[in-house]
């Protein structure tokens, strides 16, 4: 059976907001809500911005739709200008440019119709924000659980590193019953550890810990020996699909772990 829980991070992080066309004018906004960069509904916008387009699930999010109309104030809230916001990519140049002290802004109401086909008006700041933390909160409650049930019969290879002729590439992990892994490297297992997911903020994270690491005199530079403190880190996901993971931690090694799975006798005699 294949697994399909990573689909669950990027239909997350895909589903957000319908937004109405609004056609730019000239004129000043007014009596708009300004969203602050330490905003909770700040990071929200910033979260579904870095994703790429996917498809949408029956969460009970709301889609945004491109393009529409995004508001800049200075620190007075004063009216800067308008841009007029074409797309993912788009968004997220905005979002990350946006000048310190600076806020944004949404034209309400905003009315459109949910994945489910029901419709839906919002209607300030806080509406929207209500409604997304809903969405997001569950979300990620189902993300957590499909991570933990990860697939028999699959093991997860190493086969990419930023680091030229990693000794890592071809070792894969393998889950246990008990929720534990093996490392295999170079076809030796190595001690058992534990990996787990977990959501740091609204990234998602995979802590890897084979235990206490150790110093062995018997080490030399010649000989490669499996070093713990290669792995025990907490590592961030930077993307996961239904059959890879890239995960880089706070030293800014990359690796890339692919999902291989054993045919079954069924699967083999069809």
């Amino acid at each position: 059976m294949k697994s399909h829980f990573f689909y669950a991070l990027s239909f997350l992080l895909a589903c957000f907001i319908i937004s109405c066309e609004i056609e730019p004018y000239g004129g000043t906004p007014q009596e708009i809500d300004a969203i602050a960069q330490e905003d909770t509904l700040y990071s929200y916008l910033g979260l579904i911005a870095q994703q790429p387009d996917n498809e949408l699930t029956d969460l009970g999010c709301v889609e945004f739709i491109y393009p529409f109309i995004l508001f800049q104030y200075d620190e007075e809230l004063e009216y800067v200008q308008q841009f007029s916001v074409t797309g993912n990519e788009n968004f997220v140049a905005l979002l990350t440019n946006l000048e310190e002290g600076h806020s944004i802004g949404l034209s309400y109401p905003i009315a459109g119709n949910l994945a489910d086909g029901s419709s839906i008006t919002v209607g300030s700041n806080q509406e929207l924000q209500a409604s997304l933390e809903s969405c997001i909160q569950e979300g990620l409650e189902i993300i957590i659980g499909n991570c933990n049930a990860i697939v028999e019969d699959c093991v997860w290879k190493v086969t990419e590193s930023a680091i030229e002729e990693d000794v890592y590439i071809d070792s894969f992990f393998t889950m246990r019953d008990d929720g534990s892994v093996i490392f295999t490297v170079n076809e030796e297992e190595q001690p058992k550890g534990t990996w787990i997911f977990y959501f740091i903020g609204f990234d998602l994270h995979m802590n890897i810990n084979f235990g206490p690491t150790e110093t062995s005199e018997d080490e030399t530079d010649t000989e490669f020996v499996f070093k713990k403190e290669d792995w025990n880190f907490d590592w961030k996901i930077t993307y996961i699909d239904d059959s890879r993971i890239e995960i880089e931690n706070s030293e800014n090694v990359h690796y890339t772990l692919e999902q291989i799975c054993e045919e079954t006798d069924e699967e083999t005699s069809q």
